[in-house]
């Protein structure tokens, strides 16, 4: 894609999952750090539609494989001319096994609008002050790396 190009929503997905290539992101021992690297350069692309940048941290107490699952997501709302349509997800997922160091961690959510208002690094400095993303990026290991797209 060039500088001058704007991403288009159909695209997301791929041109995400092409920079996690590029930048080395291993799926089978996803790197935390490389991965919230590419998600800040792939959030300062610009996109056809509205975007509103999400951060999510949750525990998932399933009894067989407890974990805590961390989401950065891009929402786009789609329309036509003026006409909303539908509002499309693109996610990263990263699932971190639950271990002693990070039982401790809260639910946390950050929503943050981008536009002439919202600065990309205004929302990656409330992020990384979380503790939960400093202990997640310091002290676990993600297991799984699953990226998707798809209508809300």
């Amino acid at each position: 894609m060039a500088d001058t190009e704007v991403l288009q929503v159909h695209e997301a997905e791929g041109h995400f999952r092409e920079m996690l290539r590029q930048a080395g992101v291993d799926s089978a021992a996803p790197d935390s750090e490389k991965v919230w690297r590419v998600f800040q350069n792939f959030s300062r692309l610009p996109i056809s539609e509205p975007a509103v940048l999400l951060f999510t941290c949750e525990r998932d107490n399933q009894p067989l494989a407890p974990a805590i699952r961390l989401y950065l997501e891009l929402q786009m709302s789609v329309y036509s001319g003026t006409a909303y349509q539908h509002t499309e997800h693109l996610t990263c997922m990263l699932c971190y096994p639950l271990t002693p160091e990070i039982r401790h961690l809260e639910d946390e959510e950050i929503v943050f609008e981008v536009g002439p208002d919202g600065l990309l690094e205004d929302f990656v400095t409330e992020v990384e002050a979380t503790e939960q993303f400093r202990v997640l990026a310091s002290q676990s290991q993600p297991i799984e790396i699953l990226v998707s797209q798809g209508k809300v």
